[in-house]
């Protein structure tokens, strides 16, 4: 068993030494819970993004300067037609809302 300490600040009041120090333990918190290869911690921060609502997610993503794109119904017909991508690669840049993914290799 572990305990987790509660924060008696929220991040955006503390300095860039608390806020790291937090990031360091619940990176630990992550491995421990998920396995410590960089695959499995990969998974479970991916997870963890994605239960954020759409606008903190983006925000997140601009912050760390991700570059995002959506895809709408049209442009995905449109590229289905012009540039010969199969659906399925559609699909999964559509979802992942990306333009690398490794599902995209051809």
């Amino acid at each position: 068993m572990t305990s987790t300490p509660k924060a008696i600040k929220e991040s955006t009041s503390v300095c860039n030494k608390t806020i790291n120090r937090r990031n360091k333990f619940l990176l630990k918190q992550i491995q421990e819970s998920s396995g410590k290869s960089t695959a499995a911690t990969g998974v479970q921060t991916r997870k963890i993004i994605q239960s954020l609502d759409e606008d903190t997610r983006r925000d997140i993503l601009n912050e760390a300067n991700i570059d995002s794109i959506e895809i709408g119904p049209q442009q995905m017909v449109a590229m289905e037609v012009d540039l010969g991508i199969p659906w399925e690669k559609l699909k999964c840049m559509s979802r992942y809302k990306i333009n690398h993914h490794p599902c995209l290799k051809y």
